[in-house]
């Protein structure tokens, strides 16, 4: 199954893969059960609820990326405990930066500018900066369009929405069987890596994922990141085992007396 129409070698590392991807019978037949199970969210536009805390009104960030095609642009939400901080990175982080990591292959990080599909070239000041408590000015403005991703050969390793591959996908999905389904979300989710890196990738006195000062980051910028409490908090969390399902919900609440641990 091939979806591009120009060379192989021209494609993106993450088509490259797809194209070569080869899943296995268990691969497809766990696709096909999840594509039975499958139930669409709609998300209404007149419903808003008020944060916990304290903040500026914001709406969900508009995203140019081929996986929000499918996947919720917040897309963490299995466990209750780190869902929310999960998903506040899906503002400046690209999907396949956690979860397209091949092995053999020696990616490097850039920001990314989805309108242009070209690294982006300012990166000055794209990082948050901390302020005082009676500082009301405003922070980085992010849009969404512009987010760290790998890059493989200093070109992007990924594809956006518009690319002719997602609009092949959409139109063979949508005439497919069951089985043909299967077959083709088995095949795309191949080369991706179902749990990203754990905290302590990024969140590291060493060197972690990104080049952090390649990306603009200050050092007192790169301090934070390093010392983040709640990245922190999830390195050293340890959960007791619990059996049945109710209490292993219970079990990712997070309790003030977690953090004293």
């Amino acid at each position: 199954m091939f979806f591009g129409s120009r060379s192989y070698a021209e494609e993106p590392l993450f088509l490259q893969q797809v194209n070569a991807a080869k899943p296995d019978a268990e691969a497809i037949s766990k696709a096909k059960k999840q594509v039975k199970d499958h139930k669409d969210i709609k998300i209404r536009d007149d419903v808003s609820l008020v944060p916990f805390h304290q903040q500026l009104d914001q709406q969900l960030l508009p995203t140019k990326a081929y996986c929000n095609n499918c996947h919720l642009t917040v897309p963490h939400s299995k466990i209750l405990r780190n869902r929310s901080f999960l998903n506040m990175h899906t503002q400046y982080i690209a999907c396949e930066a956690c979860h397209f990591r091949p092995q053999d292959k020696e990616l490097t990080y850039q920001w990314f500018d989805y309108d242009s599909k070209t690294a982006a070239n300012e990166i000055d000041g794209r990082f948050y900066s901390g302020r005082k408590k009676d500082d009301k000015s405003l922070r980085v403005n992010r849009n969404g369009l512009v987010k760290i991703a790998p890059f493989y050969q200093n070109e992007p390793a990924l594809i956006t929405e518009s690319h002719e591959f997602a609009d092949k996908v959409a139109k063979q999905w949508e005439n497919a069987d069951v089985q043909s389904k299967a077959k083709l979300k088995a095949k795309i989710h191949q080369p991706l890596e179902k749990k990203g890196p754990d905290c302590e990738k990024c969140h590291t006195d060493e060197q972690g994922l990104f080049e952090l000062t390649d990306l603009g980051a200050s050092a007192d910028q790169i301090k934070a990141i390093q010392k983040n409490t709640i990245a922190d908090f999830f390195k050293h969390y340890k959960p007791e085992k619990k059996k049945n399902t109710a209490e292993k919900k219970k079990e990712q609440r997070i309790r003030i007396t977690d953090l004293l641990k």
